[in-house]
């Protein structure tokens, strides 16, 4: 059988089976069409997860004070010094920067009063990470950092 005589006769199975030929492109349409649709998804949730990984920084490393800690008068807690010595022993760090963060504050402002208020604060250092996200409020400065 050469191949001019397997296209013909495969053409006349196709035409004498129109139904089952069509239904069988379709379920073959559809399952290549799924399998592209799962990788351009697994790609692009690659790329995000990329993204997010270069926006936190090459070197990331978080120090807080343990939950509930009960503090025996031995240590002040992570202090501003804490924060310059860390900087001196890592100058490969990109940025070292503190963040206080309070539920259930009561602020005062231009004479008013207003509870219940979720507040964090962090120094300029912050903005080194050319953050793409909106950004409300203000940055503390150095006299409130001192302060």
């Amino acid at each position: 059988m050469n191949l001019n005589e397997a296209f013909k006769t495969g053409l006349r199975e196709i035409r004498a089976h129109a139904f089952r030929s069509i239904l069988s492109f379709s379920a073959v349409s559809v399952g290549v069409g799924s399998i592209l649709y799962t990788f351009a998804q697994t790609h692009g949730m690659r790329a995000a997860l990329d993204r997010s990984i270069a926006l936190m920084g090459a070197g990331r490393m978080q120090v807080q004070a343990k939950r509930n800690y009960a503090s025996r008068g031995f240590s002040p807690g992570l202090t501003w010094e804490d924060v310059l010595e860390i900087k001196r022993a890592m100058p490969e760090m990109q940025m070292i920067y503190p963040k206080v963060r309070r539920w259930n504050a009561t602020l005062h402002y231009n004479g008013k009063k207003v509870e219940g208020v979720a507040v964090e604060g962090t120094t300029q250092d912050w903005r080194k990470r050319d953050w793409v996200y909106g950004l409300r409020g203000r940055f503390l400065d150095r006299w409130d950092v001192e302060n």
